[in-house]
């Protein structure tokens, strides 16, 4: 019995997470043609502050999903889309970027946060 509240418990956390975005030079064009507002991470897979900051980019995304906010947000590995991480000039990581009426702005730089 206590396993199936586990796996439940952990069926239900996929669900939340799910809404996270893998944005790539390759779909990032596509994406963004919506007029959608966008919160972007740029991390990198061994950035310990990347690391850190999950975590609560996480909760971010399951806070805006819970209260239907119209924001969304994606994450962009700078080591597998490097040309996406330059036209941002991304110098720092973790680095947000926020992108309204397709236009970009970087918000936060750097791990001070964390």
């Amino acid at each position: 019995m206590y396993f199936l509240r586990w796996v439940g418990c952990l069926s239900v956390l996929a669900i939340c997470y799910a809404q996270l975005i893998q944005v790539t030079d390759e779909n990032f064009n596509e994406l963004m043609k919506g007029g959608d507002e966008w919160l972007l991470e740029f991390y990198a897979p061994w950035c310990h502050h990347c690391q850190l900051f999950e975590n609560s980019y996480r909760a971010l995304d399951h806070q805006l999903k819970s209260g239907h906010k119209q924001v969304r947000l994606g994450q962009v590995d700078t080591e597998a889309n490097p040309f996406l991480a330059a036209r941002f000039f991304i110098s720092r990581l973790p680095t947000l970027a926020h992108i309204k009426d397709k236009q970009g702005n970087r918000t936060r730089q750097g791990s001070w946060w964390c």
